[in-house]
């Protein structure tokens, strides 16, 4: 029941975020201006006279927990593409502190790279959950162009600048597929919610996750499996209340998801038709051990 308890609270926040979230155009031009702003610091790291690259590239060495170039999974990933921004932002006033006084354009270098750094990590920390979720979860992850090597005295200012165009890439791929969309937005809450209770009964259960909508060689529209009426029954019982869903004139701007999921549960369906989920642990997915997704919730 805790469990249950805990998704409903999170279904319910990201519900929110499906009604009252940015719509699509306010969600592209977010990532438009973050993409100018990433070009603008990879073009000022990637103009520096090589001895501030030097400089820098100590700098982000003597960090206490540097970044690499290997990453676990996708989450990893792009945390540490992220933090490579901030760290730019970081080492770059340390190095504005080391500087000469007698320095000329170095010290104004450094102070710009801060600037556009500071400015970049704003603009990230500004995305909506649903835009920085595809970033990190559903753009593809290209593998990091590190230059000059492991033994390069330049390594460290070489995988920053490495992580930071992974980042823009990512970002450029997720506007890329947001421009290519068509028709109403996608509710991502519902899937999200469906594929946790899945997880969840796989957990609890140990058994496999299938749903089928036979009963006696008869089409019944409805889950048939303990685990698909267990996840509908689940589905139905979090899902808020009449009270909080709005109408659409009075704020809703996504023409009201949490009544659109209703509707498709009075039918006794998960997802709206033609929506398929694979039913696969979380763990699990992805590999070939023979248990692919075979199964699925509809």
């Amino acid at each position: 029941m805790l469990a249950l308890r805990d998704l409903g609270g999170k279904y319910h926040r990201y519900l929110h975020q499906d009604e009252f979230g940015p719509i699509r155009a306010e969600r592209m031009a977010a990532l438009r201006l973050l993409l100018d702003q990433l070009a603008l610091l990879l073009s000022r790291l990637n103009g520096l006279p090589e001895h501030l690259c030097l400089l820098l590239s100590n700098q982000l060495a003597a960090n206490p927990n540097p970044l690499s170039g290997c990453d676990t999974d996708n989450f990893e990933a792009h945390r540490n593409d992220e933090e490579a921004v901030q760290l730019v932002g970081e080492v770059a006033v340390d190095v504005r502190r080391q500087l000469p006084a007698s320095a000329s354009r170095a010290p104004e270098l450094m102070d710009e790279l801060c600037g556009t750094a500071e400015r970049t990590v704003q603009l990230l920390c500004a995305l909506d959950t649903t835009t920085a979720s595809a970033v990190a979860i559903d753009a593809e992850l290209p593998r990091l162009e590190i230059e000059g090597g492991t033994g390069s005295d330049l390594i460290g200012f070489s995988v920053v600048c490495a992580r930071i165009e992974r980042l823009r890439r990512r970002a450029e791929l997720t506007l890329a597929r947001l421009v290519r969309q068509k028709g109403p937005e996608r509710s991502e809450s519902l899937r999200w919610l469906v594929w946790q209770l899945c997880d969840l009964y796989n957990h609890e259960t140990g058994q496999p996750v299938t749903s089928s909508a036979m009963a006696d060689y008869f089409y019944t529209a409805t889950p048939q499996s303990p685990a698909g009426r267990f996840v509908l029954a689940a589905v139905k019982a979090l899902q808020p209340p009449e009270a909080w869903v709005p109408e659409p004139a009075t704020g809703s701007r996504t023409g009201g998801r949490a009544c659109s999921a209703r509707m498709y549960l009075s039918g006794g369906c998960i997802l709206p038709c033609g929506t398929t989920l694979p039913i696969i642990p979380t763990a699990d997915r992805g590999a070939a051990d023979g248990s692919g997704p075979s199964n699925f919730v509809k």
